[in-house]
């Protein structure tokens, strides 16, 4: 009989260790392959911010000779000017940077080479500090701990740096 029990616990070990050993490996596959597909999407999400940013300072490096085409910009835009009264905006007139790819939430800024705000559109963003436009790329969080990814380009008049566009968009899944 203690033959037996003997047997039994052996079995019920070995059980124990083959749980054991399985679960830590299905763990630390599970966490490599969470890992590789964050990346995957982190590197997506930048593609698209880079993609989205350099098409906008493309179209609007050239009207930087014209300064009071500027306006003009905004409305296409629509975006805010600083100091001007804006009306939040409503779900059928989004600008057409945040109509890219919905649901996702997207901004834009226009800052000049000192970093002060020029032009700002898309989500409303209040509490969200206006970050330098000198770092390319940067997750930046708001009051209520909502991430967001941003990147800035330079604009350039006549080679030198006039200001910055800023591009963001939230990480929110």
């Amino acid at each position: 009989m203690q033959q037996g029990s003997l047997f039994h616990q052996t079995r019920l070990r070995l059980a124990g260790w083959y749980a054991g050993v399985m679960g830590c490996t299905l763990a630390l596959f599970s966490f490599g392959i969470y890992g590789v597909i964050a990346e995957a999407y982190g590197r997506t999400i930048d593609r698209g911010l880079e993609s989205v940013t350099r098409i906008l300072a493309q179209q609007i490096e050239p009207i930087l000779e014209q300064p009071e085409r500027l306006s003009q910009l905004a409305n296409y835009l629509k975006v805010c000017l600083p100091k001007a009264d804006c009306l939040p905006a409503i779900a059928e007139a989004q600008p057409p940077l945040t109509n890219l790819t919905s649901p996702a939430d997207y901004y834009i800024r226009l800052l000049d080479s000192t970093g002060n705000p020029i032009m700002v559109g898309g989500i409303q963003l209040e509490e969200l500090a206006i970050t330098p436009g000198t770092q390319q790329w940067r997750t930046v969080t708001d009051a209520q701990n909502n991430r967001y990814r941003q990147v800035s380009l330079p604009l350039r008049l006549e080679d030198e740096v006039w200001g910055y566009v800023q591009v963001g968009r939230s990480l929110k899944i």
